[in-house]
């Protein structure tokens, strides 16, 4: 009862932080214990098991303490916790590190999302995402600097004593880093002890910069839980009054849906051949498949800003409805759109069965497959108004990118293109390129070198690229006339496919 008397006057007389309980302090002691690890195990690991594992520690931390009975738990936000969560397995499992990186923007949307639910704020619509997320980010940083003095008044006295104690430690670090060097270089014993404790911690210097960057990471961590667990929730819902003619609207689109069928028309020979499997005379596959991409690209992304800015700029009616005209016109839009992708998708695939796979081949057919759906969602928006076309879009983008990512792009091109080459689809099988893949493609390198069927030439080669990655991979020293390799490690590096990667090299070594 003293103890919760003293930190409602405290709370009083400095207005400047939160009020804190006992799970509030919890929370501020377990972020700050975790934020330098997440950060080691992150950055300094490759974003591989220990992103993964820091992933899935914030999320418990973070679902424990903003969950409750306050807690808004809309089915969009469930869902994209799941694939989340699916998706921070992604970066143990593959190395493909353009996957990863798309795969991060999806992935911290859909978990901050879920975040911002079961905190208070509701999910409903396409403009409650956009305002959600506003919301949200307003409520973290403007909290960062209240959270930061609440961490550092941790229940009066006792908080305001942690407070000076970690200042003053932050303080000595120069002095420690100075004095321990020092004393190094004047005792051997204790030289050998810091050089031990350092090379388990990735050196000495790396471990300063460890700890400087989580200190860095700590107060944005913190004001996530505190702003969104303290904060009043005002929720504000965009909205943009249509002030825009249907008649002008319509008749923009109209006028481009004209050229459209102009385009279809005078291009129709062009545009099918693929579907039938057939060239059109005077152009090569390479150019036939990029000139359909790049068309496709352009379009799509025109005709997607111009439907969202008709969809927001038109005026509605006293029923808030669109005319049955506008929404003709854009389901005619989209429907073409969808048409043009399904040409080019069709051209890739054209294109694949000729020359075989590769990265840019299968990422860009995804992304073509994206497309669809965003516009497909697009036309059932006109007919169903429960679809939630940003919705729509941030779950494909998950699932999409988490097929590739357990998939293995480099491993799935890789053993694609052998087989094809072996059952005759393709006459070459171009093993250099295989060897400009990732870490995925290794094995299959290591299976061309070993097979004594295939021809030599494409064995020299394959032996020829997996010595060009155990160059990357591992860490050679000459020791007795010979060449000695050893793995690269760091903590929390670990990666499945770079494991079987690295199994694949021990054996061509003849290490394992």
């Amino acid at each position: 009862m003293e103890n919760q008397n003293l930190q409602y006057t405290y709370a009083q007389l400095d207005e400047r932080v939160f009020l804190m309980d006992k799970k509030d302090r919890a929370f501020s002691i377990l972020t700050a214990l975790l934020v330098t690890p997440t950060v080691s195990l992150t950055l300094w690991g490759g974003f591989n098991i220990g992103f993964t594992l820091s992933l899935i520690a914030f999320t418990l931390l973070f679902g424990f303490y903003l969950g409750g009975k306050r807690a808004l738990l809309s089915p969009f936000s469930v869902i994209a916790l799941a694939l989340a969560v699916c998706g921070f397995f992604v970066y143990t499992v593959s190395a493909d590190n353009t996957v990863r990186l798309f795969l991060f923007l999806p992935l911290t949307l859909g978990l901050f999302l879920w975040l911002l639910n079961i905190s208070g704020y509701e999910i409903k619509d396409d403009c409650s995402v956009i305002s959600v997320c506003i919301s949200g980010l307003h409520t973290m940083f403007s909290s960062i600097g209240k959270s930061v003095k609440s961490f550092f008044a941790l229940g009066g006295k006792m908080g305001k004593g942690m407070g000076k104690a970690l200042i003053g430690i932050a303080c000595a670090v120069p002095a420690v880093i100075v004095v321990a060097a020092l004393l190094r270089s004047s005792d051997a014993a204790f030289d050998g002890l810091v050089s031990k404790i350092g090379n388990s911690f990735g050196g000495f210097g790396s471990t300063v910069v460890k700890i400087i960057t989580g200190v860095l990471c700590f107060p944005l961590m913190l004001s996530l839980g505190l702003g969104l667990s303290k904060n009043k929730k005002e929720q504000k819902l965009m909205g943009i009054k249509g002030a825009v003619d249907k008649i002008f609207i319509i008749s923009f689109l109209s006028a481009i849906s004209f050229v459209y069928v102009a385009y279809i028309a005078s291009q129709f020979a062009y545009f099918f051949s693929a579907f039938r499997g057939i060239l059109p005379e005077g152009i090569t596959f390479a150019s036939y498949a990029r000139r359909g991409f790049f068309e496709m690209t352009a379009i799509a992304a025109i005709n997607f800003t111009l439907i969202s800015l008709a969809c927001v700029l038109i005026k509605k009616d006293e029923n808030q409805k669109q005319s049955k005209l506008f929404n003709g016109v854009v389901v005619f839009i989209a429907a073409f759109t969808v048409l043009l992708i399904a040409t080019a998708v069709s051209k890739m695939v054209l294109y694949i069965g000729q020359f075989g796979m590769t990265r840019l081949r299968i990422l860009t057919s995804v992304f073509m497959l994206f497309l669809a759906v965003l516009f497909i969602a697009v036309i059932l928006r006109v007919f169903i108004k429960r679809v939630q076309i940003l919705k729509t879009g941030l779950i494909a983008a998950m699932l999409l990118l988490l097929i590739l990512g357990f998939a293995d792009v480099d491993k799935t091109v890789a053993r694609y293109n052998l087989y094809a080459y072996e059952s005759n689809l393709v006459e070459n099988l171009d093993v250099n390129a295989i060897g400009d893949l990732g870490e995925g493609a290794i094995p299959t390198l290591y299976e061309i070198y070993s097979n004594k069927d295939y021809d030599v030439s494409l064995r020299l080669a394959a032996k020829k690229e997996l010595m060009k990655d155990c160059e990357k991979m591992y860490q050679s020293e000459y020791v007795d006339g010979r060449t000695v390799y050893t793995r690269k490690r760091s903590v929390g590096d670990f990666n499945l496919s770079r494991y079987k990667a690295q199994r694949a090299l021990d054996r061509f070594l003849g290490i394992e």
